[in-house]
């Protein structure tokens, strides 16, 4: 039984390691309908989680099934839990945001009134992530929030996390109106308050990889357990 082990082993780590291992990407911010003609005005926040920088070159935005490239205008990397924009034209969004100073990245992408989007670099994946349109932030100059799985619109703060941890924000309540728009790159006092995260892939994909190990030793123990006994019964038969 032992050698069976030990020969299972190897096979157990290279099977179920990378999912201990990956981190995975959150899409924190939608700009899907700004004021001005959707071309060129359109962007997506986004942050991860992984324990370092991941190199722009290796990642892959993928929206409504479509994958894209992206290319820095700065260093060429993402910051670990913080966030970052992706935009389609950068000049049309500095102008738009002209105290935006954290990471900003190029790709051609188009955000449709509803989609998804999802982004992943190698081993590193994030969940598809859905959102639908809000009068609230059709044209308004508003954006979707992602806050905790949900979005919802509120004013734009591109870059808002950029020199914070991603926040785990709470689900709000639900209003009838959208407040009023700050000015640009101006804090919102309403949005709720950030928390620090641990760098983990979450406690239920761990919790998940932990009961796929017990399956797994149960599995060999049981092959085993079988095996001896047919032993004993062609012995003794």
């Amino acid at each position: 039984m032992l050698t069976t082990w030990y020969r299972l082993t190897p096979l157990l780590i290279t099977t179920f390691l990378p999912h201990i291992a990956s981190a995975s990407f959150v899409i924190t911010e939608v700009m899907y309908n700004p004021p001005a003609d959707d071309t060129g005005y359109e962007w997506i926040e986004i942050a991860h989680n992984e324990g370092g920088d991941i190199s722009a070159d290796s990642i892959q935005i993928v929206v409504n099934g479509i994958s894209h490239s992206i290319s820095s205008t700065g260093t060429g990397f993402l910051p670990p839990r913080k966030a970052s924009v992706i935009v389609q034209d950068k000049d049309r969004f500095l102008a738009d945001y002209p105290e935006y100073f954290g990471p900003l990245f190029l790709s051609s992408f188009s955000l449709d009134q509803y989609g998804t989007i999802r982004a992943m670099s190698g081993d590193i994946h994030g969940d598809v992530t859905t959102y639908e349109s809000d009068s609230r932030s059709d044209n308004t100059g508003a954006s979707l929030h992602n806050m905790d799985g949900l979005f919802v619109a509120a004013p734009a703060t591109p870059g808002a996390l950029a020199t914070n941890p991603i926040p785990h924000f709470r689900a709000p309540e639900q209003s009838a109106t959208l407040p009023p728009l700050t000015q640009k790159n101006e804090v919102d006092e309403s949005c709720p308050p950030t928390q620090q995260i641990p760098a983990s892939t979450g406690s239920g994909r761990e919790i998940n990889t932990i009961l796929v190990w017990i399956a797994a030793v149960l599995t060999i123990i049981a092959v085993e357990l079988c095996a001896i006994l047919y032993t004993l019964y062609r012995k003794w038969s």
